[in-house]
């Protein structure tokens, strides 16, 4: 069975975008979107790492110079970080983009 989900509006946003630093621990008050890229100059390593206690320990995407790129969600509540084995960053570059906190009240509706 299928369900839709309508919201009569868009739910606010969290935050602007900012570039986290690399080592690192963040909380996620809301999802949270965050990417990592190689960029160019010194190559190195980066573990995007997602976890329910500080440090963070579950990695959810592995990054070296020549992988591309590593992105995942962070859920509310949830600690994480870019784990770089150069504390710079290297060549790496990162966004962060916070996107929504969980409504508390949501319509579900029946096809």
């Amino acid at each position: 069975m299928t369900y839709r989900v309508l919201m009569d509006e868009q739910p606010p946003v969290l935050a602007p975008r900012f570039k986290p630093r690399f080592n690192q621990v963040y909380r996620a008050s809301g999802y949270t979107y965050v990417a990592c890229w190689f960029y160019s100059g010194r190559t190195g390593r980066v573990r995007l790492l997602v976890g329910e206690a500080a440090p963070p320990d579950f990695s959810i995407g592995d990054l070296d110079a020549e992988s591309g790129n590593a992105s995942g969600v962070v859920r509310p509540g949830e600690y994480w970080m870019l784990e770089c084995n150069r504390p710079d960053g290297g060549g790496f570059r990162a966004m962060v983009t916070p996107m929504y906190e969980v409504p508390d009240e949501v319509t579900v509706i029946r096809p």
